[in-house]
């Protein structure tokens, strides 16, 4: 069994990158798992511990998908947290521009229920984790940084393909294994 996911690759601009940075230098007294700038990416769908029987069908599933669904741009922009800012569990980057995103989610959506998978209990909000907190001494300070970034624009991004990915968890972190990459129409 293998540990998998669908997702879109998010290449950093520089004024991310740059952001991002800065949020690791600030917050280094912190205890928040940065997501490596590699790992950055927009969970399409986790589809957790998958058998090769469902892989084969996943890859026919996201080929299918994909020969229907065009490229499209997104809007990379603002800071974020999961949950609330009294309870803060992940720091996001925000994306606009999603709703061609959306369509190819609840595509997969609608093929997963039709293999036997369980539809997704929470909604789908398309975004960029950076950061999972475990715990914050300055609430206060992680409040302004969240603040001073909330509306930023930091870039746009073509998304050309879907990549079925495999998650390997280790001790110093996650690796993300391509498994197949599959191209959106032009």
């Amino acid at each position: 069994m293998k540990r998998t996911f669908i997702a879109v690759k998010i290449e950093a601009g520089k004024e991310l990158s740059d952001v991002i940075r800065h949020c690791r230098e600030v917050l280094s007294d912190e205890k928040i798992k940065w997501v490596e700038p590699e790992n950055l990416h927009l969970t399409v769908r986790f589809l957790g511990d998958t058998n090769p029987k469902q892989e084969s069908m996943m890859k026919e599933m996201l080929r299918d998908i994909s020969a229907n669904h065009l490229v499209t741009t997104i809007s990379i922009w603002g800071m974020g947290v999961f949950r609330s800012l009294d309870k803060p569990s992940i720091i996001r980057i925000n994306l606009s521009g999603t709703d061609d995103l959306r369509k190819i989610y609840l595509a997969i959506e609608d093929r997963l229920e039709e293999a036997g998978f369980s539809r997704e209990s929470g909604q789908f909000v398309p975004h960029v984790t950076i950061g999972r907190i475990k715990f914050l001494k300055n609430r206060q300070g992680f409040i302004k940084l969240l603040e001073k970034f909330q509306d930023t624009f930091f870039q746009e991004t073509d998304v050309n393909e879907l990549i079925y990915y495999q998650s390997i968890l280790t001790s110093s972190g996650p690796i993300y294994k391509p498994i197949e990459k599959f191209q959106l129409m032009k």
